[in-house]
Order: structure tokens, then sequence, then C-alpha cells
């Protein structure tokens, strides 16, 4: 396995959705029982930000988790605006309109 991926395994912020593309993009199961979850709120797909940028080449293949489910597809379509959102909120502590934005994405 790549030394990136590797680092992250022992030391990186860990969730369902981020270990889900690590999952993916390796072929190895990390998320046990829990699936392939996709991000549910602004704390996990924070997450998934701090995988893609521990392991670069996660971030030019995340295409490859629209085949995962209906949600992971619209997630990853949305995601330089969700990355953007993100960004945009991150220093006040809260990320409501990622978060209003994601749930939109997730149907709720």
């Amino acid at each position: 396995m790549n030394e990136k991926l590797n680092n992250w395994l022992l030391t990186g912020e860990r969730g369902i959705s981020s270990e889900a593309i690590a999952s993916k993009m390796t072929g190895v199961n990390f998320t046990g029982q829990w699936g392939m979850g996709h991000p549910l709120d602004p704390s996990d797909f924070r997450r998934c930000l701090l995988l893609l940028k521990a392991v670069p080449e996660f971030k030019e293949r995340l295409n490859e988790m629209e085949e995962v489910s209906p949600v992971w597809k619209d997630m990853v379509e949305n995601w330089d605006e969700l990355e953007k959102l993100y960004y945009e909120e991150v220093h006040t502590g809260k990320c409501p309109k990622l978060y209003d934005r994601m749930k939109e994405l997730r149907g709720w």
C-alpha cells in the first residue's frame, strides 16, 4: 500500500465516509460492517477532505465513488461546490450552508 495511505490509516482522522473512499480506491475493506457510507454532515465531509489531502491521487479518482450509490454520485458531482462552502464557513466553527446543501443532495 501507498505510504501516504498507510500514514493516514495510522494517524489520520477517519470516519465511515473517508474509509469508504479508501476502500473503493484500494479494493480493501476499511469500513467493516458499516459499508460504503457517504458523508452525512460537515464533520464527515472534513474527514474526507483530510483523506484527499493526505492521498492526493484519490482526489483525482474521486469520480469512482459515483459507482457506490446515487448519493455518492450526487456528492461527487457537486464536490467542488461542497468544498467551497466548507472553506467559506469552516472559520466560524459551523457550516450550516454546507450542511443544508449536503441534506439537499441526500434528499432530506
